[in-house]
């Protein structure tokens, strides 16, 4: 009987096929190759941080991954790297080979100057990561924020007839409405307009560094990251600003897609200076996403008290564990020994920040 025996290495142009073949294996279809080359090869903060376990006969064991971008701390500016996409086949799993590849690219963390690993992790995923590889989970819950946009959406995934839909999204939406009532009175409209760009410019670097002041950690939303993450994205984006005379107030990343058997919509970044501008933004986009047919609009939002006001005023809740497909814990990973622990409620997130969205 011939012994197994395995090499870990660094990521070799062409693997990326057989990664995808891999991912398929493991998690099923839904990643795409023009994901992979935005996530990897187009991505402008470093190389790539990408280790495959193979077998003597060449078949793809296992990958473990991380995605570099740039992060402010306390002030300053530094490198971090999202770990994403660790996976080991079924039939080579419980050999060790997982701890094998994350140990090879921590080795090149180190070598590459990145201060602090991040990553999103699933309930079944938490107790090995913690347990085993050093990372600490950061908020006790997640800040998932939702709201019902047009229940009678929502209401075709549970029933194809058209009056169960219309009575029950009537009484769905009414409930929501009296539910999510605003406590106090809403913040006068902004009278800055609110426009759609195409894309981004020096500007986001100047609202940056302003929003920036009250962001004790998190990934910097500068224009090079910004075009990165949305405009070279492959995925569809729409940006909404508000502007006035010339100067970024504010802007909202959003986009819409069928998940679970209904049309979702995705707050993936939120940025304001001003709450009556967080708010004015805000309800823009819940109004194009409404039009855009979603039925429920999502939106994390960590880091930045001022949000707790805006959300209240577009009727936002905190999602309830039973409509979460799966738990979701944001962990770190301290790479560098001067670089302090971030309490949970000082980490600023959104759902730009998970690669799901």
């Amino acid at each position: 009987m011939r012994t197994e025996s395995f090499t870990i290495r660094y990521y070799r142009a062409g693997d990326e096929t057989r990664i995808l073949r891999l991912f398929h294996d493991v998690f099923g279809p839904g990643y795409r190759l023009e994901d992979w080359q935005w996530q990897f090869l187009s991505n402008p903060f470093s190389r790539p941080i990408i280790w495959v376990a193979e077998n003597q006969d060449g078949e793809l064991a296992g990958h473990y991954c991380l995605i570099p971008v740039p992060y402010h701390h306390e002030g300053r500016s530094l490198k971090a790297a999202f770990s994403i996409l660790s996976m080991v086949h079924p039939n080579f799993q419980r050999r060790g080979l997982l701890k094998k590849l994350a140990e090879a690219c921590d080795r090149q963390l180190q070598d590459d100057g990145i201060a602090l690993g991040l990553t999103f992790l699933n309930d079944n995923s938490l107790p090995v990561y913690t347990s085993h590889f050093g990372w600490q989970k950061v908020f006790r819950t997640l800040p998932v924020y939702f709201r019902i946009l047009d229940a009678r959406v929502v209401m075709q995934r549970y029933t194809p007839a058209r009056l169960p839909q219309w009575l029950g999204g009537l009484l769905v939406d009414l409930g929501f409405f009296a539910l999510t009532a605003p406590r106090a009175l809403p913040y006068r409209p902004s009278h800055f307009p609110i426009s759609e760009l195409g894309g981004f410019d020096a500007r986001f670097d100047t609202l940056w560094a302003e929003f920036s002041r009250c962001i004790h950690s998190g990934v910097e939303r500068s224009r090079r990251y910004l075009d990165w993450r949305f405009g070279q994205n492959p995925k569809q984006y729409r940006i909404f600003a508000a502007e006035n005379g010339g100067q970024l107030l504010g802007f909202a990343v959003v986009r819409a897609e069928v998940k679970f058997g209904v049309k979702m919509g995705y707050v993936a970044e939120l940025a304001f200076l001003d709450k009556q501008i967080g708010t004015a933004l805000l309800a823009h986009a819940c109004q194009a996403l409404r039009r855009a047919g979603c039925g429920m609009v999502t939106g994390l939002f960590a880091g930045d008290a001022r949000c707790h006001g805006v959300l209240r005023q577009n009727r936002f809740l905190p999602m309830p564990g039973f409509l979460m497909p799966h738990g979701i814990h944001f962990c770190e990973k301290q790479l560098s020994p001067d670089l302090s622990p971030t309490p949970g409620h000082k980490v600023y997130l959104s759902w730009s920040d998970h690669d799901v969205v």
